[in-house]
C-alpha cells in the first residue's frame, strides 16, 4: 500500500516515481550528447577519452580538450541534480495534496 504513494496513476497503469526519474535522467543524457552531435563538438575526440576514475578539470597535467570536457560534464551532473531535486520536490508535493487535500501548498520548486 506504501508503494502506491509513490506512484503516478494514469488511466490505471501505475509509475513508480523512481521508473519517472531514471527515465528523465536517460533522456536529458541523450539530449546533451544529440546537442554535442548537432553542434559538431569534436565527438571522435570525445568518444576516445577515457573519463573513468575520478578526475580533476583542473589537473595541469590534463589536455585542454579534456579539461573542457570534465567542467561541462561537472557542469551537466549539477543541473541534472537540480531539475531531479525540482521534480522529486513536486512529486512529494503531489503526494502531500493527495493525503491532506486543502492543506499543502507551495510557492515555488526553486525556492526550496
Amino acid at each position: 500500500m506504501v508503494l502506491l504513494n509513490f506512484s503516478f496513476n494514469n488511466m490505471n497503469h501505475n509509475t513508480l516515481c523512481v521508473e519517472i526519474i531514471t527515465s528523465v535522467l536517460d533522456e536529458l543524457r541523450r539530449e546533451r550528447k544529440i546537442k554535442m552531435v548537432l553542434a559538431d563538438a569534436e565527438i571522435e575526440e570525445y568518444i576516445k577519452l577515457d573519463l573513468s576514475g575520478n578526475l580533476d578539470p583542473d589537473d595541469p597535467d590534463l589536455d585542454e580538450f579534456m579539461r573542457k570536457t570534465l567542467r561541462e560534464k561537472r557542469d551537466f551532473k549539477e543541473a541534472i541534480c537540480q531539475k531531479i531535486s525540482i521534480i522529486r520536490l513536486g512529486y512529494m508535493f503531489k503526494v502531500l495534496k493527495a493525503v491532506h487535500p486543502g492543506k499543502a501548498s507551495m510557492l515555488g520548486a526553486e525556492a526550496f
